[in-house]
C-alpha cells in the first residue's frame, strides 16, 4: 500500500483555481491549450488512436508508468472487438480516475443533436417514449423527403443524357437515401470536432496526473484512459470485468466533456451516497456544483455494478434544470469554444476531494 501521508508539496493553489497565482495559472492554461491542439483530431480507428496514446505517455513520462492493455469484449453482445485502454501500472490504489480517449464515429447536424438530446433528457418515461417516437417519425420523414428530391434530380440528369438505367434504378434510390442521410449525419467524420468530447477529459486527466506528482499519495490513484466509450462504454466495461474483485471497494471518478458548460455536474444514478458526499464537500469549499441523477459516460459502467462511481461533466442547464450539451458530435465542438479555466476548475475540485478521501482512508486503516 502506498504512503498514507497526504501532503501537497508546495502546490501553487489551495482550494480552487481562483486562488492560483496569476503567472502559474496562465502557464497551466497555456499548457492545457497546447495539449488540446495536439489531441484535437479524430481518434476512431486504431491507426488514429496510436499517436494520441503516444502523446499521453510522453506527457506523463516520469510521473506514471503507463501501458496499453488489450482486452477482448463483445460489441452489441455478439461482435468480438478489442479495447486498448491506457492504464497506469500501480496495483495498490484507492481511487481510479478515467477519461475516454476515443472520439465520436459520427457527426450530427446541430439541429439533430439539439432535438435528440432534448428528447433523451425528458424525465417522465412515457413522455420520453412518445417524444422519441415523434422525433423518429419527423427524422424519417425528412430523410424520405430529401431522398425523393435527390432521386428526382438524379433521374432528370440521367434521362437528359439518354442513359438506360434498367436495374440501376435501385442503386439510384440507395444513393439518394445515403446522400440525404449524410446531410444530417456524417459517418467517420473528418475535422477537429472532438474538443469537448472528449479531448477536454483527456487533457484534464493529464493535468490532474501532473498535479498528483506534487503529492505523497500519487500511487494511491490509478489512471485509466479508456477506449471505445462511444461504442457503448466498452473499454470501461472490459476493465471492470477483468478487475471485478480488486475494485469492489475503490472509488471512480470519470471526466467527460469538462471544457465548456457553465455548470459542473456530479452525475450518478439516483444520487448515490458517494455523489452526495462529493457534492457536500465541494459545497463546503465554496465550489458550485450540482447533483445530477443520471450517468452519461464510462462511470455508468461502474455504477451499474454497484461500485462507488461518479462522473464530472460540465453542461448548460435549460429552464427545467435539464442537462444541455448540444455541441458534442457536431461541427461546433471545436477548441475555440473550450475554456481552460473550466477544465482547471473541474480538476481542482476533483483534487480537493481526492485528497480528503485518501486522508480519511488512511486514518481508517491506522
Amino acid at each position: 500500500m502506498g504512503a498514507c501521508i497526504v501532503l501537497r508539496k508546495g502546490l501553487p493553489y489551495q482550494d480552487t483555481f481562483i486562488t492560483l497565482k496569476e503567472d502559474i495559472m496562465n502557464t497551466d492554461k497555456i499548457k492545457i491549450y497546447e495539449d488540446m491542439k495536439k489531441l484535437s483530431y479524430p481518434r476512431i480507428f486504431k491507426n488514429q488512436k496510436k499517436p494520441g496514446l503516444t502523446y499521453i505517455k510522453e506527457q506523463l513520462e516520469g510521473i506514471y508508468d503507463l501501458q496499453v492493455v488489450n482486452r477482448k469484449i463483445l460489441y452489441k453482445g455478439f461482435i468480438p472487438t478489442t479495447c486498448r485502454n491506457l492504464e497506469s501500472t500501480n496495483e495498490e490504489y484507492d481511487v481510479v480516475l478515467t477519461a475516454h480517449y476515443d472520439t465520436p464515429p459520427i457527426r450530427e447536424s446541430y439541429l439533430l443533436s439539439h432535438l435528440s438530446r432534448n428528447t433523451q433528457m425528458i424525465q417522465n418515461r412515457l413522455l420520453r417514449y412518445m417524444a422519441t417516437f415523434l422525433y423518429l417519425i419527423v427524422f424519417a420523414g425528412a430523410i424520405l423527403f430529401l431522398s425523393y428530391s435527390i432521386e428526382d434530380i438524379l433521374f432528370s440528369l440521367i434521362h437528359r443524357m439518354d442513359f438506360y438505367l434498367g436495374k440501376g434504378v435501385f442503386f439510384i434510390r440507395l444513393i439518394s437515401i445515403f446522400l440525404s442521410m449524410n446531410i444530417f449525419v456524417r459517418i467517420w467524420p473528418k475535422g477537429p470536432y472532438v474538443a469537448d468530447d472528449n479531448t477536454s477529459g483527456v487533457v484534464g486527466l493529464i493535468y490532474l496526473a501532473k498535479t498528483l506528482n506534487e503529492t505523497e499519495y500519487k500511487d494511491r490513484v490509478k489512471l485509466v484512459f479508456t477506449d471505445k466509450e462511444e461504442l457503448g462504454l466498452l473499454g470501461a466495461k472490459a476493465f471492470e470485468k477483468e478487475n471485478r474483485e480488486k475494485i469492489k471497494d475503490k472509488m471512480f471518478i470519470n471526466f467527460d466533456c469538462i471544457g465548456r458548460g457553465s455548470n459542473l455536474l456530479i452525475t450518478s444514478p439516483n444520487n448515490t451516497e458517494i455523489a452526495k458526499e462529493i457534492h457536500a464537500f465541494l459545497k463546503d469549499k465554496g465550489i458550485n456544483t450540482r447533483l445530477y441523477p443520471a450517468s452519461f459516460s464510462d462511470d455508468r459502467a461502474f455504477t451499474s455494478k454497484k461500485l462507488k462511481a461518479v462522473g464530472f461533466i460540465r453542461a448548460d442547464l435549460n429552464h427545467f434544470g435539464t442537462k444541455q450539451i448540444t455541441w458534442t458530435h457536431t461541427k461546433h465542438d471545436t477548441i475555440e469554444n473550450i475554456s481552460a479555466d473550466r477544465i482547471i476548475e473541474t480538476i481542482t475540485a476533483a483534487m480537493d476531494f481526492i485528497e480528503e478521501y485518501i486522508k480519511n482512508k488512511c486514518m481508517a486503516t491506522e
